[in-house]
């Protein structure tokens, strides 16, 4: 069994703007460097007095062939000292993606040449068939990684297990009901008394339509559709004095997501296994 004695020039200690770090200094009774390193303390074993920080990397040296010295280094990494009270680094991604549609809003979106010819609201109609067009939208990603002190059970990952693909039922984030769709979370351990949990999801928002243009000439409306419902219609082709005019026929909303409680992920709270 190796033994340490503490060194008189040990507790190295430094404080920045990041935080604390401190180096103690050790003689370890053996010239195995790799022994005296891999017995003293674990990495990842928090500071037995400063709270927020712990064992970062331990070094050993040889002095003589009877004996090392061993240094272990206390500090925090970058997650740590980003993190909330709740060990959580939350991280928004904003940006766009393509997407098809086959229709604007409303008739008056879309111009017609020449004078009195009519599209409706179908984009690209070509004989019987609507092309649509490839349009830019918002694509906003939502990660959040929570350091937790104990290893998640079997019964929160079912939690997580059923809330893959829902929606939140109630406010999350700042967004509002059904904006957020959970697509995925990662556990994984990170040092020797920590774990972490990565959640993903996409953020979309309602586009707020309530209602079309109609090819009879009414209008149709419909509820509000979730930021995460599909809106598809129904196209035809309508002769108006000897001209044809393409249009709505039937506006549809497919809820293809499921709801679910997110507050089962404990999100923005200490964490506890259920």
């Amino acid at each position: 069994m190796t033994n340490y004695i503490e060194l008189v020039d040990s507790r190295a200690v430094e404080v920045t703007a990041a935080g604390w770090t401190e180096t103690r200094k050790y003689h370890a009774d053996t010239s195995d460097t790799e022994a005296a390193a891999a017995g003293i303390v674990a990495i990842g074993t928090p500071h037995p007095t400063i709270s927020g920080i712990a064992v970062t990397q331990v070094s050993a040296e040889p002095i003589d062939s009877k004996g090392c010295h061993v240094s272990v280094v206390y500090g925090g990494d970058d997650d740590d000292r980003l993190a909330n009270a709740y060990g959580e680094v939350i991280e928004w991604d904003l940006a766009t993606s393509q997407v098809h549609i086959t229709n604007v809003a409303s008739a008056g979106d879309q111009l017609h040449y020449p004078t009195g010819a009519s599209g409706g609201t179908a984009i690209g109609v070509d004989g019987d068939d609507v092309q649509g067009v490839d349009v830019y939208r918002p694509a906003v990603s939502l990660t959040i990684r929570k350091r937790v002190s104990v290893e998640p059970n079997a019964t929160y990952r079912a939690t997580l297990f059923g809330l893959l693909g829902k929606t939140n039922n109630s406010s999350f984030m700042g967004c509002g009901i059904g904006e957020a769709l959970f697509i995925g979370a990662r556990i994984s351990k990170t040092d020797a008394v920590r774990w972490e949990i990565e959640f993903n999801f996409l953020v979309a928002k309602s586009a707020g339509t309530t209602s079309y243009a109609g090819i009879d000439g009414g209008t149709i409306s419909i509820s509000t559709p979730g930021a995460w419902d599909y809106v598809w219609f129904r196209h035809t082709q309508r002769k108006i004095d000897d001209a044809i005019s393409s249009g709505i026929a039937s506006v549809h909303v497919a809820k293809v997501y499921a709801s679910g409680a997110f507050s089962g992920l404990q999100i923005g709270q200490a964490f506890t296994n259920p």
